[in-house]
């Protein structure tokens, strides 16, 4: 039990970590709660210096960063549907790490000021089923220490749940949406 105690707590800690962000993630009924739940997560386990969550606006068709803390969204920086991002994250679930001295993709090349201007040094894909629900974008840990793969593997593991409680979401706002118009096509009919 010491043994564990001293040398496994890590694992302990992102295994309960991801246990309660289920919990947690089940009873979300919106974006915003989806978002700061995962925000509150993130920060507290790997302690970035910026999250930003992008998701997907299908009745404008751009990747749009969700509201923070402050209820602002963190970024002024969409992305639209055909962006070389989203087109990466189509094609490549494995996380995409930049860092000072690496080159960017070719595919990423157009994007370079952009993401420079984000600030972030790893994203996350959210996967989809039809295309990507969204991606992470997280800036250097305060810390100053590299992401671990360890750590990759939480933020997997955490973007996974994450995109299926958002997709769940925008389903529901889609039908929702879908019926007003409907009710109002009937009244103009009637």
């Amino acid at each position: 039990g010491f043994v564990d105690n001293r040398f496994f707590r890590g694992e302990r800690v992102f295994t309960e970590q991801l246990e309660d962000f289920s919990h947690k993630l089940a009873a979300a009924l919106d974006l915003n709660t989806i978002s700061m739940i995962l925000r509150e997560r993130i920060a507290s386990t790997l302690t970035p210096s910026r999250i930003h969550l992008y998701t997907y606006d299908s009745l404008n068709d751009i990747y749009t960063a969700l509201p923070g803390d402050d209820k602002r969204p963190t970024s002024d920086i969409r992305f639209t549907a055909t962006s070389p991002l989203a087109r990466y994250f189509q094609t490549e679930k494995l996380p995409l790490y930049l860092d000072n001295t690496a080159v960017l993709p070719a595919a990423l090349q157009s994007e370079q000021s952009r993401l420079t201007l984000l600030g972030a040094r790893l994203f996350i894909v959210l996967p989809g089923k039809e295309r990507p629900s969204g991606w992470l974008a997280l800036g250097p840990r305060l810390s100053g220490q590299p992401y671990t793969p360890r750590d990759l593997r939480f933020l997997e593991n955490i973007s996974d749940q994450a995109s299926i409680a958002i997709e769940r979401v925008q389903t529901v706002a889609h039908l929702e949406r879908r019926i007003l118009e409907m009710n109002a096509l009937t009244r103009v009919s009637q």
